[in-house]
């Protein structure tokens, strides 16, 4: 035994935002493998979608959906969908 060990780990991700007129999409994903001494130890994939419409200058409503899997923490999969309106408690000029 050398006591060296070999791991290889892939990751990508990526976080779009589009911004039409009083509108906000956003789509969000992740990806993550690992395997180590060649057995795979870890892989997990996580999405995100949210629409969100400016109502005001200080509330807007939204809707988003989640998908999250990693079978490695037990999660084999995870949707959740969640809505609502979004109040924005300080508006100040921008920094």
């Amino acid at each position: 035994m050398t006591g060296n060990a070999a791991s290889n780990t892939f990751g990508l991700g990526a976080d779009i935002i589009a911004r039409p007129g009083s509108w906000i999409f956003r789509h969000k994903a992740s990806f993550l493998r690992n395997e180590s001494n060649d057995v795979l130890v870890a892989k997990s994939f996580d999405y995100l979608a949210r629409a969100q419409k400016t109502i005001n200058p200080r509330t807007a409503a939204f809707a988003e959906y989640n998908f999250f899997r990693d079978r490695f923490a037990g999660v084999v999969r995870r949707n959740a969908v969640t809505g609502g309106i979004a109040l924005k408690a300080v508006s100040t000029a921008t920094q």
